[in-house]
């Protein structure tokens, strides 16, 4: 009887350890998935301006970027081309990136600005458009390489979200 329960022991303690086994195989197998998934890793392709994008009837360019000691504003136009929807910006979750995957540089990242006349309270009403600037904190380094920005935009059924990778190598920043 003894030995019955050593070896039923030893059988449940294999099959117990091939389960966590195959557990840890598989956490390991999504977290080199999510290393690939980084910008860096993908070779983003970056854009000179003017750059549009296009989603489900809902365009925005983006014209211009100006940095100051305190802010990095982007202008920008969008055009709600839908028949029958309301497109209001979420600003809180909009997000600027500089110098991503540059040699010597350090990946920076600010937030909205709190003050942001341009966007702050805006629907744009279907087949309507509005042109202004988004205002973000302003970035330590001023020697840019690329920037990332990446704006948020609520509709009636969807959320739709604009990533643009920039260019910024011998790009001419706006001046007050």
């Amino acid at each position: 009887m003894n030995h019955e329960k050593i070896v039923m022991g030893f059988i449940c303690g294999a099959i117990f350890f091939s389960g966590i086994s195959a557990s840890a195989t598989n956490i390991t197998a999504e977290t080199e998935d999510y290393k690939g998934s980084t910008s860096s890793d993908q070779n983003v392709k970056l854009q000179k301006i003017p750059v549009t994008q296009k989603i489900n009837e809902v365009e925005v360019t983006v014209h211009a970027i100006r940095l100051t000691e305190k802010t990095t504003d982007f202008e920008i136009t969008i055009k709600n081309n839908t028949d029958d929807e309301n497109i209001t910006p979420d600003l809180l979750s909009s997000l600027v990136g500089a110098n991503d995957d540059v040699a010597g540089k350090t990946y920076e990242t600010v937030g909205i600005s709190p003050l942001n006349p341009g966007f702050g309270t805006v629907t744009i009403k279907p087949k309507k458009e509005i042109h202004g600037w988004v205002r973000h904190q302003g970035l330590v380094e001023k020697n840019i390489e690329n920037l990332t920005f990446q704006l948020s935009l609520n509709g009636k059924s969807e959320k739709r979200t604009f990533t643009f990778h920039i260019d910024c190598k011998d790009m001419k920043f706006r001046t007050l």
